[in-house]
């Protein structure tokens, strides 16, 4: 997940969390934001049942704003 750098933030802050040494650890939450994805997969659209997803690697950077998802067969 890429979180938007808040426009608040001074130029040297906004460059640490472009260039990854700050991360977002805020709301929302990163349970919420796996559990939508999650959920949004569901139902044939990537897997017939979440239950069947045995590994997750979730991170959250700062950046253009979007979700990238990766999924591969075992």
């Amino acid at each position: 997940f890429y979180m938007p750098i808040p426009k608040s933030w001074t130029k040297a802050k906004k460059e640490g969390a472009f260039e990854g040494f700050i991360r977002p650890a805020s709301k929302p939450d990163i349970d919420n934001l796996t559990k939508a994805i999650l959920d949004g997969m569901n139902d044939g659209i990537a897997y017939t049942d979440d239950s069947l997803i045995v590994e997750l690697i979730v991170r959250e950077w700062y950046g253009e704003p979007r979700t990238e998802v990766e999924l591969s067969e075992i």
